[in-house]
């Protein structure tokens, strides 16, 4: 709560003054009033997070001793702590193993939840691989993979090295030609592999190497795409007059990449 001045004019007259307190409003929501940060696995938190009640104007409700709960789950340390002057103050959370994740607060009368994205980095310090956390899918010949490969820098337990900015270059086994960004730096310890090519419809190997660290590799199918041309593959010869070509006309299906459709059944 708060008192205010209202002050009332008009052209010509003495203007009026008011003072009038500004009561605060019933509980409505959480606010955070300080985030969680300096996350290392399995040890607590350098900055523990503090949670404020709050009407809906953003008041601090000091007159609450709600408990606020923290989740998820698998937090270690004390999850529910009861407001003082309106105010939760968690003291001992950790988490592990490493890795991003999504710390939510929440007591009764509010919704929904209030949520922070928190990394959580690497107690051993030491990058040593690469993992493929997001397996490339949906390659088709030509065109860029719907589902893009993620890889992760992490140390020799599994760890994600959320600090990591190494650069990862992604090269492919098979007879066809891989472009887009083939080297991306890390950002937070990952690399996203956007906008990745294949020209060949063949079964891929994908291989994701940086220096120093343990590649990661990711097999992939790419199929045909959409039928755009015909090809002679094998040309008629050997043509005597009422008598069939002693070698047959084979003509292909292709896709605008050269790969056969062997899906298609069109007539020709």
């Amino acid at each position: 709560a708060e008192t205010i001045t209202l002050s009332y004019s008009a052209s010509g007259l003495t203007s009026g003054t008011q003072q009038l307190t500004v009561a605060v409003g019933p509980v409505k929501q959480l606010g955070l009033i300080q985030a969680a940060a300096s996350a290392v696995e399995g040890q607590v938190f350098g900055t523990q997070p503090r949670v404020a009640i709050q009407d809906a104007g953003g008041n601090t409700v000091t007159s609450s001793t709600l408990e606020v709960t923290a989740v998820p789950a698998d937090l270690s340390g004390t999850r529910k702590v009861r407001a003082v002057n309106g105010v939760a103050t968690f003291e001992d959370l950790a988490f592990s193993p490493a890795g991003q994740i999504t710390l939510e607060f929440s007591t009764s009368g509010t919704n929904p939840a209030l949520q922070q994205t928190l990394l959580v980095t690497s107690a051993n310090g030491q990058a040593s691989k690469l993992h493929v956390s997001t397996p490339p899918s949906g390659a088709t010949a030509g065109s860029a993979f719907t589902t893009a490969p993620v890889i992760e820098v992490q140390d020799a337990a599994g760890s994600l090295m959320a600090s990591a900015t190494d650069v990862v270059t992604v090269t492919a086994s098979g007879s066809g030609t891989l472009s887009g960004p083939t080297q991306v730096a890390c950002s937070s310890g990952r690399a996203t592999f956007a906008g990745l090519v294949y020209t060949k419809a063949e079964q891929i190997t994908l291989t994701f190497s940086s220096s120093l660290l343990t590649p990661a590799t990711a097999q992939l199918a790419v199929d045909p795409g959409a039928v755009t041309k015909l090809e002679l593959t094998t040309a008629a010869s050997g043509a005597k007059g009422g008598a069939a070509f002693s070698t047959q006309p084979v003509v292909t299906i292709q896709d605008a990449q050269g790969n056969t459709v062997t899906s298609s059944s069109s007539n020709t």
